[in-house]
């Protein structure tokens, strides 16, 4: 997870689809976006478990369908 982050602040985008996308139509559009931590999780958390947590929020903030969720990965 923390790499997927890192590239998110390297790329811009994340490989995620939608921003590409966003920032394509809309150069420099990136400066408006907002991010937030919603859950801390402890340093022995294993993947699918990180994973798991990670598809729960994007279910409960309806992200999958009206969000910006369109990573090649996990999703």
């Amino acid at each position: 997870m923390r790499q997927r982050w890192s590239d998110y602040a390297r790329t811009g985008h994340g490989d995620n689809q939608e921003l590409i996308r966003q920032l394509h139509e809309a150069p420099g559009c990136d400066s408006e976006f907002r991010f937030t931590l919603l859950e801390a999780l402890h340093m022995g958390i294993t993947k699918p478990e990180a994973e798991a947590r990670e598809s729960y929020w994007k279910v409960a903030l309806g992200s999958r369908r009206f969000g910006m969720t369109r990573n090649r990965a996990i999703g």
